[in-house]
């Protein structure tokens, strides 16, 4: 371009549908960078209104883009006046109407006919909060849609509108959207990586006073800070941190995590019981009646339940570690036995862990020799 205004509206035009997304480039000098607006008189008033506007680059050498839709309520079949304004950088952008300081101002045609077409689907999305996993999602699609039905990959289905936003938890999930108009329908998938931190602890939740026990972060996201509290007055900042409990009790066990880059943190908590050195039941809140025998034993245990009602139990047996070997739920209505066979175990100390369905525990420590 060079400084001047010409008037290319009638020997140089396009034609364009309405509903359809337009590519619009501008070329301008290689050396100095330039500020460049265009419009579209969509109305046909001879006046190029703010909403009019197309395309906005600033502080650019050569090539300026912009894409856009041409929206509805234009005047159709008519040569349009698109009007491309450029100047010098460091002055006030151009306007419509400006005097300019040392640049061009130039006038195309543009026809825009109208179209009965279905909707052709794209949408974008961008990161509202990387520590929650919140997303927004924003319908681009062309030819007008009337409604829009988000499929967010993880069960949740949203028709409220073209934009909408969603919580994710870590994954990877499968995003589509199904846009309709009065003449037709069209869908777009696409796949988006969530990775906000959602904190976990894997342990044993019981284990023997005196053994050193192994937790682990099973946290998700793109954590790289932890800060363990082992409610022993111990602590960690390793990922997965061993540590000693030497005296019987319940504790629970805090984990934070946090991205150092980010700024996200998140945080969970465990329980876990630790019994002390004796050999029989330890009690750690009233349940019916259980009895377990023979302890010690050889090869296999009986657990005797006396109540007079009917209640589901759940029956966890553990080495001293607190790797579990053994999980079951059971009903029980009366006196009823449940038989264990343990001669495939190693001999050692193990641990059988009852709750019933009100969460209240039974435990006990069980000797296999």
């Amino acid at each position: 371009m060079i400084e001047a205004y010409a008037d290319y509206s009638c020997a140089y035009f396009t034609t364009v549908m309405s509903g359809s997304s337009q590519l619009l480039e501008v070329e301008t000098g290689p050396v100095w960078k330039q500020s460049v607006r265009g419009w579209i008189d969509y109305d046909n008033d001879g006046i190029f209104d703010v909403s009019e506007l197309v395309i906005s680059t600033d502080d650019a050498v050569q090539t300026h883009s912009a894409q856009f839709i041409v929206p509805q309520g234009v005047v159709f079949d008519t040569i349009l006046r698109m009007r491309i304004a450029s100047d010098y950088f460091a002055f006030t952008a151009p306007g419509p109407c400006d005097t300019l300081g040392f640049g061009q101002v130039e006038d195309y045609g543009v026809m825009i006919i109208e179209t009965a077409l279905p909707p052709e689907a794209t949408y974008s999305y961008e990161s509202v909060d990387v520590c929650t996993g919140e997303v927004m999602f924003t319908d681009e699609s062309t030819f007008f849609p009337t409604s829009w039905v988000w499929n967010f990959g993880d069960g949740v289905i949203d028709s409220s509108g073209p934009v909408v936003t969603h919580i994710y938890a870590p994954g990877t999930y499968n995003v589509s959207l199904i846009v309709t108009n009065q003449f037709g329908a069209d869908t777009l998938s696409q796949t988006i990586d969530i990775d906000p931190i959602v904190a976990g602890i894997t342990g044993p939740d019981t284990i023997y006073e005196g053994n050193t026990i192994q937790f682990e972060s099973n946290s998700g996201g793109n954590g790289d800070t932890w800060l363990w509290d082992f409610g022993n007055t111990g602590g960690s900042t390793w990922e997965n941190p061993t540590t000693t409990y030497v005296t019987p009790g319940t504790y629970t066990v805090i984990l934070q995590v946090s991205n150092s880059v980010t700024s996200c943190m998140d945080s969970a908590t465990f329980t876990i019981v630790v019994l002390g050195d004796t050999t029989g039941i330890s009690t750690v809140s009233y349940v019916s009646h259980i009895a377990i025998s023979p302890n010690p034993t050889h090869d296999r245990i009986n657990i005797v339940f006396g109540n007079n009602y009917r209640e589901e139990y759940q029956i966890s047996i553990t080495d001293f570690m607190g790797r579990e070997i053994f999980e079951e739920v059971i009903q029980v209505h009366g006196v009823h036995t449940e038989v264990f066979d343990m001669l495939r175990e190693a001999s050692g100390v193990y641990f059988v862990r009852i709750t019933n369905s009100a969460d209240q525990l039974f435990v006990e420590k069980l000797i296999l020799e």
